[in-house]
């Protein structure tokens, strides 16, 4: 019996932790559009069409992002991302990731970035073996 009593309440405990990621995750979507739709204002020259096209949804769709009853998809962000104001977009889509996200992001790209140099350095250091070879070779 004590058994059963610890598995429900773990999973009551999962189905409110799966909620409240839920709600959070909402909360973080509602306010990614509302920095869109300021932003839009800002960049797009304000006007619901051209949101709308770049987009590449309805006016209705913009309509429902500004009274908050519609948020922001990902097909729809990339749309805006593609588009000529898409890095003041990306910062509002950014400023919305978790610190701790970024943070890992950010190493990882610098570590990226560290062994692309590498790599390169180890090439050029390759081919200029190469061609001390080929040059003692040739004497």
């Amino acid at each position: 019996m004590g058994t059963l009593s610890l598995d429900l309440l773990q999973r009551a405990n999962s189905s409110a932790e799966q909620t409240f990621g839920t709600s959070r995750t909402n909360v973080r979507c509602a306010k990614m559009t509302s920095e869109i739709m300021r932003l839009a204002h800002k960049l797009i020259a304000g006007t619901r069409k051209n949101l709308a096209e770049q987009a590449k949804v309805s006016i209705r769709t913009i309509d429902n992002w500004k009274s908050g009853d519609r948020t922001v998809r990902l097909e729809e962000l990339f749309h805006l991302l593609d588009g000529p104001a898409g890095v003041a977009f990306f910062q509002a889509f950014w400023d919305q990731v978790p610190e701790s996200t970024r943070e890992r992001w950010i190493k990882g790209e610098i570590l990226r970035r560290r062994l692309a140099e590498r790599a390169l350095e180890r090439d050029r250091e390759d081919r200029e073996i190469e061609q001390l070879r080929m040059e003692l070779s040739g004497r």
